[in-house]
């Protein structure tokens, strides 16, 4: 585990211990039980810090999936760059590529 951990998987990782099959996320397609959202986010941090990855940035619609990048990056002490698909596509763009150059 890495040292330095965000405050929401470790209220997570609590309530996993005290009941793991309580559901702690829900989207409109699939729910995840505290269990599940720990390990999935272990499994992500491992893949961050193989990859050495330093920034994210995270191109996805709002749900579980984001949820889970978000905690495993702020977890990991990576720089997550949030770009929602709901943005318009021409602003996304300018905007995520001026976030990630200034980054560099």
């Amino acid at each position: 585990k890495l040292q330095h951990c965000y405050q929401g998987l470790k209220i997570v990782t609590l309530l996993s211990e005290l009941d793991p099959d309580r559901i702690c996320l829900r989207d409109m397609k699939r729910s995840l039980s505290g269990a599940k959202v720990s390990a999935q986010c272990d499994e992500f941090i491992g893949f961050l810090a193989e990859e050495k990855i330093r920034r994210l940035a995270l191109f996805a619609e709002n749900g579980i999936d984001w949820v889970l990048v978000d905690l495993a990056c702020q977890a990991a002490g990576i720089c997550l760059i949030p770009c929602p698909l709901f943005s318009a596509r021409n602003k996304l763009g300018t905007s995520c590529n001026s976030v990630i150059s200034t980054q560099s």
